[in-house]
């Protein structure tokens, strides 16, 4: 018998052309705050911040592997505008938002979430390089209908050294809650990994 921790912590790092390199740091709890809910944690920061936090409670429901999950977020990320291949001026784009959805385990490898997010969208100039535009700001709500399907065959989920994980997913506004804008996006991403002899690795990332 193993038994799993309580808790797990994990920092690294990756490189953004826009942001160069950006920290971040995850933490997941078992059993917190309350009995059998797992909570996981993500903070990312210089360059830009970025926290999310799910609360989830994996447990067998109406004999399905279905679950209920609640999401947070907050992200402050500066994003530049371009004119002529020139900054001409520097916005700061800050949301806060919250979702309570469903996911769907599908045998070992692979999971299936459907949410309804809620969130605040504050969009403003904080750095105007040039005086011949008009810099407008946006404050709105947006309602989003998201849904993301993942099939996990790496063998390790921590140090993987071969396997396939793809994620899918559609992000929508819901059409019946006015709105001052429509939106809708979607995402694919897949990473492929080989091991080869001689203690090598050959990993391959496609994403849009």
């Amino acid at each position: 018998m193993k038994e799993n921790p309580a808790a797990s912590f994990r920092f690294g790092f990756y490189y953004q052309d826009n942001y160069k390199i950006i920290l971040g740091a995850n933490l997941n709890f078992k059993d917190f705050p309350l009995p059998g809910i797992l909570s996981d944690m993500t903070y990312l920061f210089s360059g830009l911040q970025l926290w999310e936090w799910q609360l989830s409670y994996p447990r067998r429901m109406f004999g399905t592997r279905l679950y209920p999950y609640l999401y947070g977020y907050y992200q402050d990320i500066p994003v530049d505008i371009y004119f002529e291949r020139k900054a001409i001026a520097k916005y700061k784009r800050r949301s806060y938002g919250g979702a309570a959805g469903l996911g769907f385990i599908v045998k070992n490898w692979g999971e299936i979430k459907v949410d309804y997010l809620a969130e605040k969208l504050l969009i403003s100039p904080k750095i105007a390089f040039s005086e011949q535009f008009t810099w407008p700001e946006w404050k709105y709500d947006v309602h989003l209908i998201r849904i993301y399907a993942t099939v996990d065959l790496l063998n390790d989920p921590l140090t993987p050294e071969h396997g396939y994980f793809s994620k899918f997913g559609y992000e929508g506004t819901i059409n019946v809650i006015e709105q001052p804008d429509r939106y809708r996006r979607h995402i694919s991403s897949t990473k492929f990994l080989w091991y080869i002899p001689g203690s090598a690795y050959l990993r391959c990332f496609i994403f849009f």
